[in-house]
């Protein structure tokens, strides 16, 4: 991903959620959990928060209304550089839902 930003090209995640079947071990992620406690936020939000916070483009889906308002409501809170450390740290480098 740096190697792509560094050539200014814009990253886009499309299932920055996990996409379908992949979702709910990052929700129950304890660090997630953790986090949207602190900051009264949900999982997916916390998630949402964290790729826009490393200058990735998100697209995450849905039909409900109130949870395209919640993708929404991620601009009044921000973390510390060790939160952007240890939720860095989950990533193991797996793509989903080629489609």
């Amino acid at each position: 991903m740096s190697y792509l930003q560094n050539l200014d090209l814009a990253v886009q995640s499309w299932y920055p959620l996990g996409g379908r079947g992949y979702n709910l071990e990052m929700m129950n992620d304890p660090l997630i959990k953790d986090l949207a406690i602190k900051y009264q936020k949900s999982p997916a939000q916390i998630i949402l928060r964290f790729n826009i916070e490393r200058k990735v483009i998100v697209i995450p889906g849905s039909k409900d209304r109130d949870h395209l308002r919640a993708n929404l409501d991620i601009f009044d809170f921000g973390f510390n550089a060790e939160e952007l450390k240890l939720l860095a740290g989950l990533d193991r480098h797996e793509k989903h839902d080629w489609y």
